[in-house]
Order: structure tokens, then sequence, then C-alpha cells
């Protein structure tokens, strides 16, 4: 049983009908112990692979799950579909059928939803092996399966020597699955990287290598998940712990040792039977008591009300802290997971132009991949089509609104240094046809006339008021000038 189905069971319970049963209490009592049993058996950390830990950390927490969802969300908007380089004019017909064929066969073996989870698994676990198929298919194997070896005789084996150079790749080489242990040339496999940058990593095996692997983002979180975990689950104990409690005193003046015969010692352990036995009878009335209901007895019971004198630890605080190192480790902005402002426009910009440039390297890292298996399915459908000029085309805007993209665009027309087709490609359109050029709408004469204005440039005075309280409410920027008076 799952940890939700447990959750579904316990509240469940309360569902059933109006009348308590003692499954309620027991229900309220287990669910605390197996809700920190539970996140208590998710942090032993020390006895997990880095790579199950990833894997979970992925699926448990929302700060690492919602940064890679929308980093991998953005890197599949990053790709705006198939096109050709290095077309000087026109395309021809055979061209044409080249993006056509890619675009079909795109559709069909859904190659952007494959970007989006390779991206997802690049940020996860900072390696991805991909085994090429004899049919033009793709394979991810799993990484806590796949360990890198320069000698076939090393595979099985725990060898001393450090491993610099990737020749072969061996899959389950411990055997703990009852999966069958393969050896593959590393030519028939792409090992995607997060990170190029040479460092010592261990494998699974123990093996040092150098240059191997690409250490995962998510190992700088180890730590700051670790504490987080532990403050949750003393939090859950304490609160449990300090919720106010009923004291149900007995008047022990209805078992008066005088109605009880025999030795001293009998009448008290008589006694003491009669009041265990009175107890247990009173504590098997109450405890079906819901939370609401009112309480009866004789006044022989005294019911007073226990108030918790331990100070409740603040530790949303430390929680929120450590989330925000968590966020930093992962070098996403938190406002991009949570919609919260984790610090100034100026340093959200910034972090937000990195992150922008890391979809970008990621859709790069990925779009070679992509790239040459869609040119091999081609060449298999016609060898004679010229698949070396189909290309992917990478990009991603986060401006605020379309606006923003065609002021950028009357900027660059107005420096001189651009091509019409380099900006046209800003705004996502592709180059001009000879025979467009006829037909287009815009005249020079106000082409220019908003491109001088924007880069202020223009005679024209604003129709304003010169009034010392106008002076401060209109804007002093001519393009956004022209934008309001348009």
């Amino acid at each position: 049983m799952t940890i939700k189905d447990k959750v579904k069971l316990y509240f469940s319970r309360f569902m059933e009908g109006s009348k308590a049963s003692s499954s309620n209490i027991a229900a309220s009592k287990a669910i605390t112990s197996e809700l920190t049993g539970y996140l208590v058996s998710l942090s032993n950390f020390p006895n997990m692979k880095d790579e199950e830990i990833c894997e979970q950390l992925y699926v448990w927490e929302p700060e690492i799950g919602g940064s890679i969802d929308r980093i991998s969300t953005l890197v599949r908007q990053a790709y705006m579909g198939f096109v050709l380089r290095d077309v000087g004019g026109e395309i021809d017909q055979v061209e044409a059928e080249v993006v056509r064929l890619a675009d079909e066969i795109g559709d069909k073996t859904q190659v952007f939803a494959f970007c989006e989870m390779v991206a997802e698994l690049l940020m996860m676990h900072g390696n991805v092996f991909i085994l090429k198929n004899a049919d033009s298919s793709l394979t991810i194997l799993p990484n806590k399966f796949c360990t890198i070896v320069d000698d076939p005789k090393k595979v099985g084996t725990t060898s001393s020597t450090i491993i610099l150079n990737p020749k072969y790749l061996a899959f389950n080489e411990m055997n703990s699955f009852e999966l069958e242990r393969q050896v593959y040339p590393m030519e028939r496999i792409i090992h995607l990287k997060y990170k190029d940058t040479p460092i010592f990593v261990k494998d699974n095996m123990g093996r040092e290598t150098y240059g191997i692997y690409s250490v995962s983002p998510l190992n700088r979180t180890f730590l700051s998940v670790w504490w987080k975990r532990q403050c949750q689950i003393i939090d859950i104990l304490l609160r449990w712990r300090n919720v106010p409690r009923e004291h149900h005193i007995i008047n022990s003046e209805l078992f008066p040792l005088s109605i009880y015969p025999g030795t001293m010692a009998e009448k008290q352990a008589a006694a003491n039977a009669d009041v265990n036995s009175f107890i247990t009878s009173y504590i098997s009335a109450m405890q079906n008591q819901m939370p609401d209901q009112g309480i009866v007895s004789t006044d022989n019971v005294k019911i007073e009300m226990i108030e918790s004198n331990v100070n409740y630890l603040q530790s949303n605080e430390l929680i929120s802290q450590l989330n925000s190192t968590i966020m930093a480790g992962l070098s996403v902005p938190q406002s991009m997971v949570s919609s919260a402002e984790a610090g100034s426009y100026a340093s959200e910009l910034v972090i937000s132009n990195y992150v922008s440039s890391k979809v970008v390297q990621l859709a790069e890292k990925i779009k070679p991949v992509i790239l040459e298996n869609m040119r091999e399915r081609i060449r298999r459908i016609d060898p004679t089509l010229p698949v070396e000029k189909l290309d992917i085309k990478l990009e991603l805007s986060l401006a605020n609104s379309k606006l923003e993209l065609w002021r950028t665009a009357a900027i660059m027309a107005s420096l001189g240094t651009f091509t019409d087709n380099e900006v046209r490609d800003s705004l996502g359109y592709a180059p001009l046809r000879e025979d467009q050029r006829e037909s287009i709408v815009n005249s020079k004469e106000n082409a220019n006339t908003v491109a001088d204005t924007l880069k202020g440039g223009s005679n024209r005075t604003p129709d304003y008021p010169e009034t010392s309280e106008s002076d401060v409410s209109h804007t002093k920027d001519e393009g956004e000038n022209v934008y309001r008076t348009a």
C-alpha cells in the first residue's frame, strides 16, 4: 500500500458515517507515525544510489520537480520546427520535400516530446545514455544500470585503474535485476552530459573515472533536502505533541479501602483492580468520542484541559530558507516555480536571462541527436534527398509581449547593420522570397519614421502639457510615445 492509499484510507474512515468507531482514533494515531516513518525511509540517503535519490527528489520535492518541469517545457518551446539551412533563394520542390518528411516523421514519433523528456533527464541525472537501434529508433537506458569502461575485461570487476577513455557501455553490470547483461561499443551509444567539465566520479562499481560522467545539478540540493525533511519530521511530531489534551480525573473516594475485606495488602490489591477496571471501561467509552462531541460523566469525574507549555518551533521560516538554497542549487529563480518574488526585479532579470541561456544550451545539446536521427530516417525513405541541409530552428523569447519583439526588430532595422532576413528572423518569420518583396504593405518611409523615433532621432514633439504635475506622469521614452499615440 502506497502512502497515497494510506492517506485515502485514513480520511475515508471519517466519511463513512456519523457514528465514530475505534478505528478512527487508531487511524489518527497511525497516520502521524506512518507519515514520519515514510519521510524517514525516503530520507535514507546514505544507503541509496545517487540515481535513486535524484529520481525520488524529482517525484516528491515540489521545488525540484517544478523547476525541472518548467525548464524542460521551455526547452520544448525553444524548438521552432524543421527548416533548411544554407538556402540562398527560393526553396525548390526537392528541398521542400525534406522539410515535409521531417515534419511528418516528427509528428508520428513525437520528436519534440522526446526532446522535453531528455531535457528532464539531463536536469535530473546529469547524464543521458541513448542506444541507437538498427531500425533507426532510439532507446533511453536507465542510468543506474549503465557504466562506462575503457576495456571490456573490466566489466564486472572493481579495477583500481582510473578510467579515462569511454569505449564501452556495460548495461546491468552488477546483475542486480533479472536483466541480461550487455556490453555495447560507444559507437552505438549517444552519451549526453549536462556539463562537459571533466571531474573525478566513482561509478556504480566503485571505479574511479575522470571526464566520463557529468555531475547532476540535483547533487547540490541533497544536503538542503535532507535538512528540510528533518525539520518536517520534527515539526509533525511537535505539532502532534502540542495538541491541547483533556485530563480526566477519577475521584479516588469511589474506592475506599474500608469496603474491601482482608489484610491491608489484599484491600489495596482489590481497590487497584477496581480502579483499573473502571478506568479501562471509562477509556473505552471516551476513545470513540469525536472532537466536536460533548462528554457526559458523573460528578466523580473532573475534566481539565492541559495546554502545552512548550514554545512551538517556527519551522516555516527555516524551511523557506532551505527552499531558497535548493533553488539556488538548481540556478532557477524561485518566482519561476512558486510565483513568489525571491529578490529584486533586477536580480530576477539577471537569473531569468541565465535560465533563457541555459534552456537554449540544453536544446543545443539535444538538437544533434534529433537531427541526425531524422536525417537517417529520411535517407531510408529516399537516399537522393539533400538531408544535409535539414536543420532545426531554436529560438526562445521571454519577452513580456509581442510589442517588445517588434520594438527590438525596429531598433535592429534602424541600426543599419542587419539584413531584412535577420530582422524577420528575430520575429520568427521566414526569409522573404523575391515574389513577396513587391507586395510588402509597409512603406520604407513609415519604417524609417518608426526606426528614427525608437532610436531617439525623431523631431516629433510630444503633445504634453508643460506643467510640473504632468511632467512626472508622462514617459520620456520616444519609442513608448509612438506606441501610445499609434
